[in-house]
């Protein structure tokens, strides 16, 4: 198991190497900032990004990945988004859980 001291150090170095998002609307993806990344206790990260609608119809959301520093994907998610054309995106919130790390709390 790992102890509290070095899942502190891998959210750290999670934060700093999660670069962008990317989510796929058809065949086409398109490329946004994480708008936040935010440790909500001692073993939850929360990220942010936001799914704009651009276009005068609905849409749906396929496919979200977090792209790292590296330009690797880390995280993908499958999904069934969608998002109407009166909205002007989507506010989409990934945790990540590094509870079942193990450590002392």
């Amino acid at each position: 198991m790992f102890t509290d001291k070095a899942i502190k150090k891998y959210i750290n170095y999670t934060k700093r190497i999660l670069s962008h998002a990317r989510y796929k609307v058809g065949n086409n993806y398109t490329e946004v900032p994480i708008d936040s990344i935010t440790q909500l206790d001692d073993k939850t990260l929360e990220l942010r990004i936001v799914i704009n609608n651009n276009n005068t119809n609905n849409i749906t959301v396929s496919v979200v990945e977090i792209i790292d520093i590296d330009n690797d994907v880390l995280i993908i998610f499958n999904e069934n988004l969608k998002v109407k054309q009166t909205n002007e995106g989507a506010l989409y919130v990934i945790e990540i859980d590094l509870k079942n790390l193990g450590g002392n709390s």
